[in-house]
């Protein structure tokens, strides 16, 4: 498989705190709302301070994509989360964030515990990066800034992706371009 999913068709939906839209990328299994997914990619605009969704039995990875940084404060601990530096935390965590220079766009990476698990590293595709998933795993990578080209091994046709545009693939592909690059890796438990 390999899919390219455009920043414009990420699917729009209330936080399920209503305090808040995130767009959701891509989710397992198709169709499944928040309470059946195995997994879930998505990004949200955090324009206010206020407190995150919980979400129990449920892993997040979050990272700021920009323009500002923001704090978290997890059960009663503030963190600073520097954009684009992924964080761990558990869904029924008590979380709130506190905006410091203005809104601000995060990525979100959701697995349900004991089904599957997640990895999230930020790369700079300008040399190029090699995507090698290992069997059964689904690799993401989203376009954080610029754009880059995506390849499927060994062709030599490619897709341009910009700006928050996301590749979903289960084998070799690789992204080179200037654009940085958020790399997601779900294995299944």
């Amino acid at each position: 498989m390999l899919c390219v999913l455009r920043a414009d068709e990420h699917v729009a939906m209330p936080w399920a705190n209503g305090a808040g839209v995130t767009y959701q990328v891509a989710a397992f299994p198709n169709n499944s709302d928040l309470g059946t997914f195995g997994w879930r990619v998505s990004m949200a605009d955090v324009s206010q301070s206020g407190p995150f969704s919980h979400f129990a039995g449920i892993d997040r990875i979050l990272t700021v994509i920009g323009p500002h940084d923001f704090e978290l404060t997890i059960n009663g601990e503030t963190v600073g989360v520097p954009r684009h530096s992924p964080l761990n935390f558990a869904g029924e965590d008590d979380v709130s964030v506190e905006l410091l220079d203005g809104p601000t766009t995060d990525l979100n990476v959701m697995t349900r515990r004991g089904e599957f698990v997640a990895s999230v590293a930020i790369h700079n595709a300008a040399a190029g990066l090699l995507i090698t998933p290992a069997l059964r795993d689904t690799t993401l990578g989203v376009v954080l800034q610029a754009e880059a080209n995506v390849t499927a091994d060994g062709s030599s046709k490619f897709t341009m992706l910009n700006t928050r545009d996301v590749v979903v693939t289960d084998r070799a592909i690789t992204i080179k371009g200037p654009g940085l690059i958020a790399l997601i890796t779900i294995s299944p438990k």
